[in-house]
């Protein structure tokens, strides 16, 4: 998917994406791209913020697109 992170820290996490390769068939940014670029971040943050012996995992992900 091309996800860059730039910068990670226990209050921020900063990354980017490429829209090119990760587009619906109509040319636009797919909604699942939206959500893997999300959840990545989430995670990433997450991570960050863990205790000692902590793990962590999505359990749950939804999007709203409105047109």
């Amino acid at each position: 998917m091309g996800i860059e992170v730039l910068e990670v820290s226990p209050e921020r996490s900063v990354a980017r994406m490429p829209v090119e390769g990760n587009t619906q068939p109509y040319g636009i940014l797919h909604g699942g791209a939206h959500m893997a670029f999300a959840d990545t971040l989430g995670a990433v943050g997450t991570f960050l913020n863990l205790g000692p012996g902590q793990t962590t995992t999505t359990t749950d992900s939804s999007t709203k697109f409105i047109a």
